[in-house]
């Protein structure tokens, strides 16, 4: 009785391991990037972006790492896809942001496809965020619709 009903129990051991990790500071962060991403935040990661120079490899690497590690993060996803849009790779930004159902993409997708010059399109995602509440999309439509008055 005691080796079938008391014994098992006895033996079990469950443990709960707690830690919590120091964060790294930038320069830290710009070695670790290197090495083992993975040991980043993705906020860590935009920090140590923010220490290159927007136009430089550096800065889009960091992005690029930041997207392939948080593949289903839609900030990650977004700041990738508007970086696209900045070096003029508008169709791959706009085929990301479309993945992602967020007022703010939807503002991004307004301004991509400004770009485009598909200005209707670009009206109907200004208005899709504005609707949401996203105030750059109020004045990305107004700054729009008065320009094409203009036309």
């Amino acid at each position: 009785m005691l080796l079938e009903d008391y014994f098992p129990s006895l033996r079990r051991i469950d443990y709960t391991l707690a830690y919590i990790a120091r964060p790294f500071d930038v320069n830290e962060a710009k070695l670790v990037i290197q090495t083992k991403p993975q040991y980043l935040s993705l906020n860590e990661m935009f920090l140590v972006a923010n220490t290159y120079p927007k136009d430089s490899p550096e800065f889009k690497e960091v992005f690029d790492i930041a997207v392939r590690l948080y593949s289903t993060d839609p900030v990650a996803q977004q700041n990738t896809a508007a970086l696209e849009i900045e070096r003029d790779a508008i169709d791959a930004g706009i085929k990301r942001l479309e993945a992602i159902n967020t007022p703010e993409a939807w503002n991004n997708l307004g301004v991509a496809y400004a770009q485009k010059k598909e200005y209707q399109k670009a009206l109907d995602y200004f208005s899709k965020a504005a609707n949401a509440g996203v105030k750059a999309a109020i004045q990305n439509q107004e700054e729009l619709s008065n320009w094409l008055k203009e036309q």
